[in-house]
């Protein structure tokens, strides 16, 4: 059998799974703001990826979408890492 790697070129943000939980709990950005006492401005920053995920609002997003803190940080990191694999090396 032959296996075929799986190299994507293209990166997905944490903040589509934040997105599409806010969607399922029937709950909009602004909810969650509010409820994790940041700016929505921040939250929307979060889901386009254009802000990292710390440890603490990881924290908040287990307390706010039910999902473990542990989570978000590994969807972070792999967001991360496939960020830089994505981008070309400068030379």
């Amino acid at each position: 059998m032959k296996k075929y790697p799986f190299n994507p070129d293209y990166a997905v943000p944490p903040g589509a799974t934040i997105k599409e939980t806010l969607k399922h709990k029937g709950m909009s950005q602004k909810d969650l703001a509010a409820k994790m006492f940041m700016s929505q401005k921040k939250i929307s920053q979060i889901i386009h990826g254009k802000a990292r995920i710390t440890y603490q609002t990881a924290e908040k997003l287990e307390t706010v979408l039910g999902i473990c803190t542990y989570f978000w940080i590994n969807a972070e990191a792999n967001y991360r890492t496939a960020l830089r694999k994505a981008k070309p090396c400068s030379t």
